[in-house]
């Protein structure tokens, strides 16, 4: 799908021992673009836990630090923010579901290892929405920007409030109360009871996170139904880990075939493993190969899809975004058809027309600046040549 530095790096993802066997030609290449896939810091930790660093070129051991720092920093700034919410929302007799990144790191799952956050994502039950809300404003939580007809399109149309700003730490947490929006037409098949009650609990904090095919599923309708492509590589990594850790329990897949279908869900499912397996090589049982056969849609839409995903998932220069990067990443983020209410009402067009009046608001970048070993050697990561070999 990829070559030179793309394939390296996906190489890498796969086999993080293999990191001693680049050169450092090649390193100055792949290390940004690794940082604009955002899967640097989780890459630094895998090639850290899998052999001595000593092997590696001695100008990339700054950026090994560096991107171990920046897991470590996020992981403890995680953790705390998670310990903030469990004490503003402490005696709600309420299930508290993490999801994504936050799930996997207080889990300590193998893709939560490493791991870089930039918010927390948090499942609660619809009836106590309006509980959570309040406990949340009252303990330094707010609205931040955020206009009228976007916090109406939120609360009538999607499946979480408006995003929450801490005003002192300035961290971000999503409130759900499903894991798909009430716009999307499988929405009202997908039971959110039935997911909170299926969660397991995180040790002793007050969180649990998503049954293993739940967390298998929502990675794959978050990435292949809502359409959220920003950190797409990213995303299929942490599915990758996930199928390793919960497809050796041979139970894992009948059950995650039966709740796909189940939901209708077949078609972001079927592209989730296809491109986990194409990318990764996670190996997908035989048992599974009539209900891929039966998931699989057209070959005109798996040709357009392919051309798509290789513009979107990782620039061939990451330090400038081209035209048809941007462009894929803009139709891939196009979710399915709105149910028919939804067109009816007047919110729905009116936030369309708002959103397509005012530039989007970029996301604060969630790695750390680069450390520098010391005042004389430059290792800013914006430098794409900086790893290039002295003469």
């Amino acid at each position: 799908m990829f070559d030179d530095a793309r394939r390296v790096l996906l190489e890498l993802l796969q086999n993080p021992a293999a990191a001693g066997q680049v050169s450092l030609e090649q390193w100055n290449d792949v290390l940004p673009l690794a940082r604009s896939a955002d899967v640097w810091p989780q890459l630094a930790t895998g090639i850290a836990q899998s052999g001595d660093l000593s092997e590696l070129p001695a100008k990339l051991l700054p950026h090994v630090r560096s991107g171990l720092r920046a897991a470590e920093a996020s992981r403890r700034g995680i953790l705390w923010e998670l310990d903030r919410i469990g004490y503003a929302l402490r005696g709600l007799q309420i299930p508290l579901v993490l999801l994504k990144g936050a799930a996997y790191v207080a889990a300590d799952y193998r893709c939560g290892h490493g791991r870089v956050c930039s918010d927390v994502d948090l499942l609660v039950p619809r009836d106590a929405l309006s509980e959570v809300e309040r406990r949340l404003l009252a303990h330094g939580w707010n609205w931040g920007e955020i206009g009228s007809h976007d916090e109406r399109y939120y609360r009538e149309w999607l499946q979480e409030l408006p995003p929450l700003i801490h005003e002192d730490r300035e961290t971000v947490l999503d409130v759900h109360h499903n894991l798909l929006p009430r716009i999307d037409r499988s929405a009202a098949r997908l039971d959110a009871q039935r997911l909170l009650a299926n969660a397991s609990r995180v040790g002793e904090t007050p969180f649990s996170v998503l049954s293993p095919v739940d967390l298998v599923l929502h990675s794959a309708i978050h990435l292949f139904r809502i359409g959220d492509f920003r950190h797409a590589l990213r995303d299929l990594y942490d599915m990758s880990w996930l199928l390793r850790q919960f497809g050796a329990d041979l139970a894992f897949w009948p059950e995650f075939v039966a709740r796909a279908e189940q939901l209708r869900l077949t078609r972001p499912c079927y592209y989730a493993l296809h491109y986990v397996e194409r990318l990764f090589g996670i190996a997908i049982p035989h048992s599974l190969a009539s209900a891929m056969q039966s998931w699989r849609p057209s070959r005109i839409r798996r040709s357009i899809m392919e051309r798509l995903m290789r513009a979107a998932l990782l620039p061939a220069r990451p330090e400038r975004a081209p035209l048809s990067r941007k462009l894929a990443i803009s139709a891939l983020s196009i979710g399915p058809a709105p149910r028919i209410q939804v067109l009816l009402s007047p919110l729905y067009w009116i936030k369309r027309v708002s959103k397509s009046k005012r530039p989007d608001r970029e996301l604060p970048d969630a790695e750390l600046p680069t450390l520098r070993p010391d005042q004389n050697a430059e290792t800013s990561a914006s430098r794409v040549h900086a790893l290039a070999p002295t003469q």
